[in-house]
Order: C-alpha cells, then sequence, then structure tokens
C-alpha cells in the first residue's frame, strides 16, 4: 500500500513490483546467488541489458532494490540522499523500463537509412536516432550539445512531416510511441549526483 510523506508518494515493493505483469515482474527473477536455468540466465541477461539504457543512477537504484534486496532506506545510506527521493527515482525509473520494454519492434540501420532519406541535416537525424535509443532528452541533449528545448521541437516537428510520407511507416511506429511516452524521457534534476557517495556495511 502507498503511504504519503509530505508531497511525496512512498511506495511499497508490492505495489512497486506489481507495476510489471506477473509473468515478466522483476520480482520473479532470482539473484544471482542462486542456481539459475538457461531460460533464467537469458531473462536476467535481457533485464541488465535493458538497465544499461536508463540513467546511471537509476540503473543503480534499481539493481540494489529488486536484484540485491536493498530496502530504500539502505539505498539512501548508501547514497547520502533521502529514503523519498530514492523513492521517487525508482517509480521514475521503472516507468523508463517499461517504456523500454514495450518499444515496438525496429531495425535501428532501417530507421537511420528512412531518416537520412528524409532529413538532410545531420543533427535532425541524430536526434531523431538518439531519441530512439536514449531513455532521457536531456542526455540526448548533452550528448549534441544542444538545449532540451531544440530536441524537443526538432522531434515533434519531423515526425509530423513523416506521417505524411508513405514509406516511413516504421520509423513513425517507433517514433510515435517515443512521442507517447515523452514525459517519462524527461530527466529529474532532484538532487546532485556529482556529491561523495557514502557506502554503508
Amino acid at each position: 500500500m502507498s503511504k504519503y510523506w509530505g508531497n511525496h508518494i512512498v511506495f511499497d515493493r508490492a505495489d512497486f513490483e506489481a507495476m510489471f505483469s506477473e509473468e515478466d515482474g522483476l520480482h520473479n527473477y532470482p539473484s544471482f546467488t542462486e542456481e539459475l536455468s538457461p531460460e533464467t540466465k537469458d531473462k536476467l541477461v535481457q533485464i541488465r541489458e535493458v538497465l544499461e539504457l536508463l540513467p546511471p543512477r537509476e540503473a543503480d537504484f534499481l539493481e540494489l532494490y529488486f536484484f540485491d534486496k536493498v530496502t530504500q532506506t539502505g539505498i539512501s545510506e548508501i547514497f547520502g540522499v533521502s529514503q523519498p527521493t530514492v523513492c521517487y527515482r525508482l517509480q521514475k525509473a521503472t516507468k523508463r523500463l517499461q517504456y523500454i520494454l514495450s518499444l515496438p519492434e525496429y531495425s535501428l540501420e532501417e530507421v537511420e537509412e528512412d531518416l537520412r532519406g528524409a532529413l538532410s541535416e545531420e543533427l535532425d537525424i541524430q536526434i531523431m536516432l538518439l531519441m530512439i535509443t536514449k531513455t532521457c532528452q536531456s542526455e540526448v541533449a548533452r550528448e549534441l550539445k544542444v538545449g532540451q528545448g531544440l530536441v524537443r521541437h526538432r522531434f515533434f516537428k519531423y515526425l509530423q512531416v513523416f506521417k505524411m510520407i508513405p514509406t516511413m511507416g516504421n520509423c513513425v511506429e517507433v517514433l510515435d510511441h517515443v512521442a507517447n511516452n515523452f514525459n517519462i524521457l524527461k530527466d529529474t534534476n532532484r538532487t546532485t549526483w556529482v556529491d561523495p557517495i557514502t557506502y554503508s556495511l
């Protein structure tokens, strides 16, 4: 059951895990210390690969919480942040994870080929490509050394153009999925991660 702390929602682990289906829920994955079947090992590898697509701190939180079974309070002590901050980051990370897992199947090479056939500016091509492969629009902006406003503007501008080009169907499907989840891809600057980390044993 979720509780409230100030204006923050404090998630219970059961509520948090229920955001995933029973079949794909992270709580169904054992830790690496247990004897694993080949099928389970494959699933764990897939989850690990998906975690690498998340902003590093969010991936750290998810790994500690779900794989290593560290409590939110424990994570807050390790990283020197408040428990509500950990909870907020876990919620954000879970939404990003769900977004990645629900992406339509696509070939990045084919998408890039379609984009290069429709766009002439390399910056615009990279914005569209990176918005598919990244999970945070601020990461796209930082990598391309442009503002987030420019990233948003160009992304939505060209998506509308592509929707009018019949041959861009596959490209539009994946870009539309990104657009429909754009709020999940916003960065959250609730704390400064350059602060020193204190490890508690």
